[in-house]
């Protein structure tokens, strides 16, 4: 994985330096440093089993705004990897929903390596 000239990367490595720092609240849940991180290099690596890599396409399904779809970002970044939104066209209102007819077109146009099942 990158080092900490990667954005990705500088962010573990302040993560790291301070793992008992609250950087997010969710729910009014803290997620301490120490576990955001554990958290992207888990994701990192699973992606990374499954063919994600430089230059591969992630697609995320998840609510909006949510620890989980910061996590699914930073991770496929952190592999060179960009990420398709699935989810909606607007994250401030839920009910702004893709279909799942766009949402497979989606990933067929992008040419994603990780997806979710159908």
């Amino acid at each position: 994985m990158p080092g900490t000239d990667h954005y990705v990367g500088q962010i573990l490595a302040a993560l790291d330096a301070d793992p008992d720092h609250t950087p997010l609240i969710w729910q009014d849940e803290p997620v301490t440093a120490a576990a955001l991180a554990a958290a992207v290099r888990s994701a990192a690596g699973e992606m990374r089993r499954n063919g994600a890599g430089p230059g591969g396409v992630v697609a995320v399904l998840t609510a909006p705004n949510t620890p989980a779809t910061l996590v699914l970002r930073y991770a496929a970044n952190l592999l060179g990897a960009v990420v398709v939104h699935l989810r909606g066209v607007n994250p401030a209102l839920p009910q702004d929903q893709l279909t799942l007819d766009d949402q497979i077109e989606i990933l067929d146009d992008t040419g994603t390596v990780i997806r979710p099942l159908r």
